[in-house]
């Protein structure tokens, strides 16, 4: 398989944005946690959602991996605009 230069940027930007996350500070938390409050709130939910049922370090681990994949696609073409909702996971 060849990977080609789209390919290459798409894992530098990954790769950027697992160190920023794995780096996050609270002001930058507050801040992504305002970003899917705003844009996506079902995401926001499911974050929350783990909460009651995990000690804390393994929840700031979950919120991690929410917010990689939000850093991620915040920036395509619909992200900011269609909000995804419980109904479209629904048969």
């Amino acid at each position: 398989m060849d990977f080609s230069k789209r390919d290459f940027k798409e894992i530098e930007k990954i790769g950027q944005t697992l160190n920023r996350v794995d780096k996050i500070d609270q002001k930058s938390v507050d801040w992504i946690l305002g970003e899917l409050s705003n844009y996506q709130p079902l995401l926001l939910s499911l974050i929350l959602g783990y909460q009651p049922d995990l000690k804390q370090p393994e929840f700031e681990e979950i919120m991690k991996m929410y917010f990689i994949i939000w850093e991620y696609f915040k920036d395509k073409k619909n992200g900011k605009k269609i909000k995804l909702t419980q109904k479209q996971f629904e048969n």
